[in-house]
């Protein structure tokens, strides 16, 4: 019973191995069945035109047989075998002209018509040698009939474009009717039929080789075809990103340009007007209204810092800095608004080593994390605390391990959107129930910059209990004793000091201010002149060469966009004059600019300015710019 079961079981593996077979006596196909599939349909598809040209050769054989035994007076036009072959050819004419009109249909029929017109035009040949050749030897009625079947049977392996299998049942047909007629033929010679066979089985196992070499070429010819097209379209992709990358990034500068410069007005003027002097419901529309336009400055800033990140355009610039003073002024930013809010800004910077005096990282990127994270902390913290803790780990003598922990007690997040929580653009609360504001890219960006400075930034929430953000990263540190750290005390609370905007600025010097805006420039001379220090003012950098030529200045700020002669012009011009006066000292240029993308700044450094600030800017951070080149004080402004 086993050993009828077991054969049972192996009759289907006999079967099963006969189309294997077959495949592999044709041409293997590729693994990938789309690919496959993708070629098989190129491969049939030139076969519509086999069709066409082999009915159109096929016609002027039978036709060429017809004119040459009428010229020849071998037979008349109307005999049986020349009706015949007239008829042929005509069928054959009006075929291909068909395969031709209809090329979809017979493309999709393709196996079926090309079998039809291989068996038909095998049927015809064979019959019509037979007829023609019936009152010659056996020997001459052979040889027709081989001649006409090896050349039809290697025109179907070569042109056909057939699977293997259809291919090799083809040839065989013609082989099977080359037999049958062969055996009709009158004086029947069995040496002259065996050597017809024999050249048949031939011409099949030539057709073969032919097939396999056919379409081995085809399938190398179709994947070389595959990749050069692949290539071409990866290139062309690849200058379509590029081209994009390009556009956007002009229209990103266009925009920034074109935006911040009306912004500087806004602000400007906003920051200049005299507070004391206004009713409080003034104040309140000054306050809304310079509130404002930070917070489209910020918009601002937050879609240009997201666009260099994806870019990969951002550049780090690692220095030394003390890890208590960046706790420190992120937390004091905030102390207003948690005075406002009655809620506390701690700083604890306790678990710090002594040792560990500085790090070695990109401390501005680090401080815009961390303000970015506090700002969140303090928007959604109505009562309690937002603690800022930083902790250092000695992990070897050059290497410590840097966590900054943001804690609050706010409203928490839910645990279903932590996992999105880092996605451009996606905020917890959305529509239009939505109590707080934000463009919900400041956490995107978070995370980009702790993960191109090499850590990663984790998130813990409960609701209504509150949110932490830890930050880890691994970083150089140094012994190096640094300047003392605002920072005198471990737990650090923020009360009475005074916020750096409000410091009252005094400078001394004089300044030739190149700007085309109006506004712009009467915006900043009055700041200037606010600050202390004189100021002349050239609308192009034409206008202020000549001006510098005229007369020393102790600071040039330029403008980078103006008619007649941009600033990157007038700066090298500037240069060129001082390096002729050799009695002329170097003229600090301070670039004053709405470019902000990646990259301005290094091109004004290398037009020979030497500082750089981006508008729209305000009176303190005009102030601080400044008195990197002036003699400058501080004090508390009135009130303080």
């Amino acid at each position: 019973m086993d050993s009828v079961m077991s054969t049972l079981e192996e009759r289907p593996m006999r079967f099963t191995a006969i189309p294997k077979l077959l495949r592999g006596m044709g041409n293997r196909g590729f693994a990938n069945p789309e690919l496959e599939q993708e070629f098989q349909k190129g491969f049939r598809s030139f076969g519509v035109r086999f069709l066409y040209l082999s009915s159109m050769v096929a016609a002027c054989s039978f036709m060429a047989f017809w004119l040459m035994d009428a010229l020849m007076g071998r037979r008349t036009m109307l005999d049986d075998t020349q009706l015949i072959r007239m008829s042929v050819s005509t069928a054959f004419l009006i075929f291909g002209m068909t395969a031709q009109h209809f090329k979809p249909f017979f493309a999709r029929h393709y196996t079926v018509t090309c079998s039809i017109l291989v068996c038909v035009s095998a049927v015809a040949t064979g019959y019509i040698a037979h007829i023609a050749q019936i009152n010659a030897t056996a020997i001459s009625a052979y040889w027709t009939m081989t001649t006409a079947m090896v050349l039809a049977t290697l025109m179907t392996y070569g042109f056909a474009r057939l699977r293997a299998f259809n291919t090799l049942v083809l040839g065989l047909f013609m082989l099977v009717v080359a037999m049958g007629f062969g055996a009709m033929v009158p004086h029947y010679d069995a040496q002259g039929y065996q050597r017809m066979v024999i050249h048949l089985v031939a011409a099949n196992a030539m057709g073969y080789m032919l097939y396999r070499f056919s379409m081995s070429r085809e399938r190398k010819l179709f994947l070389q075809s595959r990749r050069k097209n692949h290539v071409a379209e990866l290139r062309r992709m690849k200058e379509q990103a590029e081209a994009a990358d390009r556009a956007k990034t002009a229209f990103l500068a266009n925009m920034s340009h074109e935006i911040r410069t009306p912004m500087n007005g806004v602000i400007g003027a906003l920051s200049m007007l005299n507070v004391e002097n206004l009713t409080e419901r003034d104040r309140l529309f000054v306050k809304s209204a310079r509130d404002s336009a930070k917070n489209l400055l910020e918009l601002l800033n937050e879609i240009l810092d997201l666009a260099k990140l994806d870019a990969q355009k951002v550049r780090l610039a690692p220095t030394s800095f003390d890890p208590r003073h960046t706790i420190v002024t992120a937390c004091e930013a905030f102390r207003a608004i948690g005075l406002q809010k009655g809620i506390q800004i701690r700083g604890d910077v306790s678990a710090i080593p002594y040792e560990v005096r500085t790090l070695f990282a990109d401390e501005g990127k680090l401080r815009q994390v961390l303000l970015n994270l506090v700002s969140n902390a303090v928007k959604f913290t109505q009562q309690g605390e937002v603690l800022v803790s930083a902790q250092v780990s000695l992990l070897d003598k050059q290497t410590a391990q840097l966590l900054i922990d943001v804690s609050d007690t706010g409203m928490g997040i839910p645990e279903s959107a932590l996992d999105r929580l880092y996605q451009p653009f996606y905020q917890v609360e959305s529509g239009s129930s939505r109590t707080h504001g934000g463009t919900g890219l400041g956490l995107a960006i978070c995370k980009q910059i702790i993960e191109e400075m090499g850590g990663h930034i984790t998130t813990r929430s409960a609701l209504g209990v509150g949110t932490t953000f830890e930050i880890e990263i691994d970083l150089p540190y140094s012994t190096v004793e640094s300047p003392q750290s605002e920072a005198q005390g471990n737990d650090l609370m923020f009360r009475d000091s005074v916020p750096p905007e409000e410091q009252d600025w005094k400078l001394n010097g004089e300044i030739l201010l190149v700007e085309d805006n109006e506004v712009n420039a009467f915006i900043a001379s009055m700041t200037l002149e606010s600050l202390g220090v004189r100021c002349q003012l050239a609308r192009n950098g034409e206008v202020a060469v000549q001006m510098f030529k005229e007369q020393a200045f102790d600071v040039v700020l330029m403008d980078c966009e103006m008619p007649v002669m941009d600033g990157y012009e007038a700066a090298g011009l500037i240069r060129a004059i001082e390096d002729e006066d050799t009695a002329r000292q170097r003229t600090p240029i301070i670039a004053l600019t709405a470019h902000a993308l990646t990259g301005d700044r290094e091109v004004c450094l290398e037009k020979g300015m030497d500082d750089y600030l981006t508008k729209p800017f305000d009176r303190h951070a005009l102030a601080v710019t400044l008195s990197k080149w002036l003699p400058a004080t501080t004090s508390a402004a009135a009130g303080h």
